[in-house]
């Protein structure tokens, strides 16, 4: 074997991972290493480079592009070369998280060495997605389905791996300015309605194969577990019968369009009684896990429903930058068809300076 890069503090605490590997034009690779944060007694040659996300040049090198990361176990590029990692719910984090690297930023977590918050001259940076916990209790690997339009009305979503309700998420993103926000979804039904030899281990990693088809890779370990140390090797591949249900929430200057994968009951669909959104954030008070605050039940202005049937435009009466966005809708199909998946959840970063026709339109273009 050959060492192609080192230079991080490491011990033998089980914390201590090494995440990646991401792989750019320039033959560079990416790594994420896991947090210090939590181990005071630490020895200082056992520090350094913590919760960081790495460059590592061709020739060995190192730079960090970021830190602040607590638990970074997914990392992923998506075809147009933005790099995005996970993260995990506690402390600082109060949620689990998708984030977008933007080199030079911080993101919440500061490892033993690293400046202090008021002393740091690096910004934080919000994670692009807050995915609700305990909805989820922990999203790994991630990877985004990009396979030449194998994965119809899915193409270029990414897919994460939650480990200990051993399911799949599926999540969209949206660019706003420099950066990206935007929702999560269910991908595989709840482990209570899944038969159980068709239940994933314990998703972990996952991946696009050439051929389109996704690879998902599960184990159950004693450790985090609970249950015998086994590992699966999962192949999903695309269908062309998808369900009736949301395919992708998006947000406008104000309020939301949502993207349906099929035709939907017009009259039905245009019925603010068929949805109900809130919104809420956590305030950390340095506990590990944060409640909800601030959750309230959106008042819907008005609903338009597209020509192809396929989208509704919602406005609402006032638009909460920082929060978190629930969507949950009524069976809104032909002959009041439930749909799948019926909730989703928006990160609201920043509100678009774009108004909700020309998001329609792009919507039609990217489909």
């Amino acid at each position: 074997s050959t060492v192609v890069a080192s230079g991080w503090g490491y011990n033998e605490d089980y914390h201590d991972w090494t995440f990646g590997v991401l792989r750019d034009a320039q033959k560079n690779y990416y790594i994420a290493t896991a947090s210090d944060y939590a181990q005071k007694g630490r020895a200082k040659n056992a520090q350094g480079l913590r919760g960081h996300f790495l460059k590592v040049a061709p020739d060995g090198s190192l730079e960090t592009l970021a830190r602040g990361l607590r638990y970074p176990t997914g990392l992923a590029m998506n075809r147009h070369g933005a790099m995005f990692f996970t993260d995990n719910q506690g402390v600082q984090n109060t949620f689990n998280e998708i984030n977008h690297l933007v080199p030079g930023s911080r993101y919440g977590v500061p490892a033993l060495d690293d400046p202090p918050a008021d002393k740091d001259p690096w910004p934080d940076r919000e994670p692009a997605i807050k995915i609700p916990h305990p909805w989820t209790r922990s999203v790994n690997g991630i990877c985004f389905l990009e396979s030449g339009g194998k994965w119809g009305p899915f193409e270029g979503h990414g897919i994460g791996c939650e480990y200990d309700t051993r399911g799949l998420i599926r999540f969209s993103l949206q660019k706003i300015g420099d950066t990206y926000q935007g929702a999560c979804y269910p991908f595989t039904l709840p482990e209570d309605q899944v038969p159980q030899d068709q239940r994933l281990l314990g998703p972990i990693c996952c991946a696009v194969s050439p051929s389109g088809d996704l690879y998902v890779g599960g184990l159950r370990d004693r450790g985090g577990g609970g249950g015998n140390n086994v590992g699966e090797l999962v192949r999903i591949k695309p269908s062309e019968q998808v369900p009736l249900g949301i395919r992708e929430v998006r947000a406008s200057h104000e309020g939301f369009v949502i993207d349906f994968t099929g035709l939907i009951d017009a009259a039905a669909a245009a019925d603010a009684a068929n949805y109900t959104i809130s919104s809420y954030r956590r305030i950390w008070k340095g506990t590990y896990a944060t409640p909800d605050s601030d959750r309230r039940t959106e008042r819907i202005r008005s609903i338009a429903i597209s020509q192809d049937r396929r989208t509704a435009v919602i406005t609402l009466h006032e638009m909460r930058p920082g929060f978190v966005y629930e969507f949950a809708v009524r069976p809104v199909g032909p002959n009041h068809q439930a749909l799948w998946p019926a909730e989703a959840f928006y990160t609201l970063n920043q509100v678009p300076e774009i108004d909700t026709e020309e998001l329609q339109n792009e919507n039609a273009d990217n489909r």
